[in-house]
């Protein structure tokens, strides 16, 4: 089980990483004449990083395996 302050510590990376990869979509998007493909990419790792954190991937293959506490 995670304490608090992991838990904190570890939602705000995870923040800024989606921060940072908007700024990359902002700035991919100026720069390039054809961005959707750049910006495809990124947009799944922004997915990623939210389905593996906020959806707590993690929990789910521990149920999946049958270790659940419930």
């Amino acid at each position: 089980m995670e304490t608090k302050e992991r838990g904190w510590r570890r939602g705000w990376i995870v923040f800024g990483v989606l921060a940072l990869l908007t700024a990359a979509e902002f700035g991919v998007s100026l720069g390039l004449e054809n961005p959707l493909p750049v910006l495809a990419v990124i947009a799944l790792a922004k997915a990623g990083a939210i389905i593996a954190y906020f959806m707590r991937l993690g929990d789910l293959k521990a149920l999946w395996r049958g270790e659940s506490d419930a």
